[in-house]
């Protein structure tokens, strides 16, 4: 009787080892499944469209500006390359001449000079994609419905849209940060419940050998008796 209730237990001590071993092995392979992701982004086989706040209409709408629309869209595929400083002065020339301000060689220069300084107060590690970005931002202007920004704010535009970019750079370099302590976090419980799910597995079959000897002793006692 004492060796029948002993089977039985070691038989439901198996049924919840191998429940725990599965369960142990679902968490191992969930916990890959979710740093799939950051380990893409990390390796550069994608990536999150980069922040990009630094535009007119963020501008528009952090300085509440009521009479300024920006256009619906007006993205820029130029390559980012420091030249792009010089069709952004451009740009906001002819924005201004729209004012009546002159279009003079003078002027051009002076502009050039206000974006160039703007650019050497960027981090260097982030100054690749200014000129393109500040282009962008001219393209935007020049696109943009209503009453026209004076000197004055375009002046104010080009110091906010300097801050803002240093921002979202910052923000991605955080953000990949971010995505690298997550997979290695995620990689540490996927190991652990790896492990778990092995020397669970060992325990099974520890028990499995045990409960199938207790059987053999169990008939051979019968057979003697």
């Amino acid at each position: 009787m004492l060796s029948r209730i002993e089977s039985a237990y070691l038989g439901l001590l198996r049924i919840v080892i191998l429940v725990v071993a599965t369960i142990a092995l679902l968490a191992c392979a969930i916990t890959l499944a979710l740093s799939a992701s950051p380990i893409l982004r990390l390796t550069g086989l994608t990536a999150p469209p980069p922040s990009d706040s630094a535009n007119l209409g963020g501008f528009i709408a952090e300085k509440r500006i009521q009479d300024t629309q920006p256009a619906e869209s007006a993205a820029s595929d130029a390559p980012s390359v420091p030249s792009d400083l010089t069709a952004a002065a451009r740009n906001f020339l002819d924005y201004l001449a729209r004012q009546g301000g002159p279009k003079t060689d003078a002027n051009l220069k002076g502009i050039t000079d206000e974006l160039r300084q703007s650019y050497a107060q960027i981090p260097v590690d982030v100054q690749e994609g200014y000129p393109a970005s500040v282009k962008s931002l001219t393209e935007q202007l020049l696109k943009s419905k209503g009453k026209q920004l004076n000197p004055g704010r375009l002046e104010e535009l080009v110091n906010w849209h300097r801050d803002r970019y240093v921002a979202d750079r910052q923000e991605d370099v955080t953000r990949k940060l971010a995505d690298g302590i997550a997979f290695f976090e995620r990689l540490k419980v996927a190991s652990g419940a790896f492990i778990a799910f092995i020397m669970i597995v060992f325990v099974f079959l520890f028990v499995k050998v045990e409960r199938s000897l207790r059987l053999v002793r169990t008939v051979r006692a019968d057979t003697d008796a």
